[in-house]
């Protein structure tokens, strides 16, 4: 019989996975902050209620009247992080992000998510990769 078999098991099975699902999800919500952030920072204002929608959610459940505008996922069905804007708000509702974001006939496009999201992209996927990396060594101890 091989010594230490069980011990194995359980690093693989268990210890290794929590440690890099911890990890990981720490990363994403950074990075989230940071990208929802930086969103909020290049909206165009007139009365604030575009900036007020702003926000993200762990999985794909978003708030009535938000527009979803990304999804973030980092391996697993547990580690999806949606970006959304538009949702209904203390003062007021924002449906209108995909106009501001896109443009219509009569107006430019005023594009906040996309430039917050090159803005971050390559941060937030090297943040996620250490992540991992400190989860797989946590985890191996």
């Amino acid at each position: 019989m091989v010594k230490g078999l069980k011990s194995l098991d359980r690093k693989l099975t268990r210890t290794i996975p929590q440690a890099v699902r911890k990890h990981t999800r720490s990363a994403m919500a950074v990075w989230a902050d940071k990208f929802v952030a930086s969103a909020e920072a290049f909206v165009p204002e007139d009365e604030g209620d575009l900036l007020a929608s702003i926000g993200w959610v762990w999985g794909t459940e978003i708030p009535d009247g938000a527009v979803s505008v990304g999804t973030i996922q980092g391996g697993s069905s547990e580690l999806v992080i949606t970006v959304f804007a538009g949702k209904t708000n203390e003062s007021g509702e924002a449906f209108y992000a995909r106009w501001v974001e896109f443009g219509t006939k009569d107006n430019p496009p005023q594009p906040f998510f996309f430039p917050a999201y090159r803005l971050h992209r390559r941060a937030g996927k090297a943040r996620v990769t250490r992540a991992i990396r400190r989860g797989l060594k946590e985890g191996s101890r």
